[in-house]
């Protein structure tokens, strides 16, 4: 049996409704993750692997065998990209017009 996880099927079943953000915060949250490579298969599992080693019946079945599995790695992932973010903050505040009108010229 195939199990096919679509996103408007699990929006909402790990964190309740979907949040919402003020502006810029997920673009912000998303740029970060990419840096800190915070949910790349080295840190949280080949997910679609996983998913075929555990042949789950449902998304509730598949997210207690993951969790069960890499029960660090939702709290690491989330460190990595705290972290990431505060190096973004550190440099935003090296930033003026004048560096920004060097870079573009």
């Amino acid at each position: 049996m195939k199990l096919k996880l679509l996103l408007q099927d699990l929006r909402g079943r790990l964190i309740g409704s979907r949040p919402s953000y003020k502006k810029y915060v997920s673009p912000l949250i998303n740029m970060a993750n990419g840096y800190s490579h915070a949910t790349r298969p080295k840190h949280v599992g080949q997910v679609t692997e996983l998913i075929r080693e555990c042949r789950p019946n449902d998304f509730d079945e598949w997210r207690e065998w993951y969790l069960c599995r890499y029960p660090t790695a939702i709290d690491e992932a989330t460190d990595r990209v705290v972290t990431m973010l505060e190096q973004l903050r550190d440099a935003m505040n090296h930033i003026d017009r004048e560096t920004v009108r060097r870079w573009i010229a």
